[in-house]
This record gives C-alpha cells, structure tokens and sequence, in this order.
C-alpha cells in the first residue's frame, strides 16, 4: 500500500504464504451488524459478507487466499490484513499477490530468481515481513502461564499477540488444542457445579462461550 500510495508503477508482494486482506466495508460492518446475546453475528449474514469478500478477489484479478479451499478463514498464526488500495491497485493493474521465496539476485541487479526457478523483474526490493517469537519471558519472569488480560501478578503485566490460530475469530477448524488443569474435577462435577449456581441464581450467561466484538485486538473476557 505505501509503495503504490508514493507512487510505484507497479508492486508485487511476494509472502511464503498466502495471507488473508479485506476491505475496509468488511471489516467495518463486522462492528455494525446487531449482536446476539452471546455476541455473535447472524450467520448468513456472515455468508453475504464473505461471498462479497470472494467477489472483491476475483474482480481485482488477485488470487485468493490457499486457506480459503480448506476451509479457514486466513492462515494459522496469521490475522486478517486490512487494506482497500490493495483491490484498487489490483483492479488497475497496479498489483500482484505470488507465492515463493527467494532464491538469489540476477547479475544485471534488475531482477530475482525464486526457488522455484521463476524470475522477477524488479527495480527495488523492500523486505518487511518476518518476526522471532520472544520465548525468554518465562525465563526473565518466573511465569509459565498468564490471564486472557495479560496479567501476571500483583503489579505485572505482559503485553503479547496471541497464538492466532483458527479460533480467533470463531473459526472451528485449526484450532490448537490447548491443556488445561481444573484440578482433577470431572466433567460430572463440573455439571453438578452449574447446577447448584443456578439454583443459588447465579446467571449462568457470564460463563457461556462468547464472541470477541473488539476483533483481533480486544483479548480476555468481554463480559
């Protein structure tokens, strides 16, 4: 985006992966469109907005997203970008998506080979993707494990991006299976437990699964 927004003729992002990007509409309606009342959005509502998603990549001439034929909504460990310049360009003949690595610089400095023996005409070469996932923090705090709120203990708290798997906006599929301790109770236990809440009149809704209505950003509980 900020490449064409300076005025390049043309750009070509190339990812190890394909990564999923919606526009803008997309993205905002998600916040317009009424909540149940476990803050969750109809479901055909979600069907419209997806099929008008699929028309925005095939009217721009971009390829969609790998993830999309198996049925995830973006990639694990990925979000969901957000960007209308990059339909835009793509309508205009602006842009391109590929999918490679690469493997060295031509000897005329005015391309790359990609290892899968491709080239690619290029003037300029801007890398900006990549990260190292910050694994010391056990180490340097004594914790192993954190709140959804990023609380540690009494006067700590650890801000971190989340493990973005299949489940973070409510996806079924790819998600990561997680161990959790209740201490040995049962899952008989755990229903006698409802019960006896239920019969004190407890409202049983603030411990029922829920939506996330912040999207990606919003972590923890929301209620």
């Amino acid at each position: 985006r900020t490449a064409i927004e300076h005025g390049a003729r043309f750009v070509t992002l190339l990812g190890r992966r394909d990564g999923t990007t919606c526009p803008k509409w997309i993205d905002m309606i998600s916040f317009l469109r009424p909540l149940d009342r476990h803050l969750m959005p109809h479901k055909s509502g979600n069907m419209i907005s997806f099929e008008c998603w699929q028309n925005c990549y095939r009217e721009a001439g971009l390829r969609s997203p790998k993830c999309w034929e198996d049925g995830l909504l973006k990639p694990n460990n990925h979000t969901i970008s957000v960007s209308d310049v990059a339909f835009i360009a793509g309508f205009h003949g602006l842009f391109e998506l590929r999918v490679g690595e690469i493997n060295r610089f031509r000897e005329d400095g005015l391309g790359v080979e990609l290892k899968d023996g491709s080239m690619l005409d290029v003037n300029m070469i801007i890398k900006c993707t990549g990260f190292h996932l910050n694994d010391e923090v056990p180490r340097l705090t004594g914790f192993t494990k954190m709140q959804p709120y990023g609380l540690l203990d009494f006067n700590m708290n650890y801000g971190a991006e989340p493990l973005l798997d299949g489940g973070q906006f409510g996806g079924s599929k790819d998600k990561t299976q997680v161990d959790l301790d209740f201490s040995d109770i049962t899952e008989e236990e755990y229903k006698k437990g409802l019960e006896t809440m239920a019969k004190f009149g407890f409202n049983l809704g603030y411990i029922e699964p829920h939506g996330n209505p912040f999207g990606a950003g919003g972590g923890g509980a929301p209620r």
